[in-house]
């Protein structure tokens, strides 16, 4: 079972990501294309690499459980962390779902 969420989890972010790519590839004016590629490495990893454990430690902060690991003690995740991970999801969407609903606007102009 682990293993089928595993690999649904990844083939879902994998296919996000992959669209997210190709819609910032179709916005970025083809003059520039090696200038956007740093700015986009900043918005998909070193944004959500340093936002992600920041917000996975406040959830888990108050944790009631623990357990000892090579003389640290650590808090164990709750499962609050996936209504966490839930809320920004929604938060990433809004973003999204303005720019894919401009480019519907459009397209219906166009035609």
């Amino acid at each position: 079972m682990v293993g089928i969420a595993g690999f649904t989890m990844m083939s879902g972010n994998l296919i996000l990501t992959a669209v997210l790519n190709a819609k910032v590839r179709d916005y970025t004016p083809l003059d520039k294309v090696g200038h956007f590629q740093g700015i986009r490495m900043i918005f998909f990893v070193l944004i959500p690499m340093v936002i992600g454990p920041f917000i996975g430690a406040r959830v888990i902060y108050n944790a009631q459980l623990s357990y000892l690991d090579l003389g640290v003690l650590k808090p164990v995740p709750t499962p609050n962390i996936f209504i966490a991970s839930a809320i920004v999801v929604l938060f990433v969407m809004i973003p999204l779902l303005i720019v894919f609903k401009k480019e519907a606007a459009q397209k219906e102009i166009k035609e």
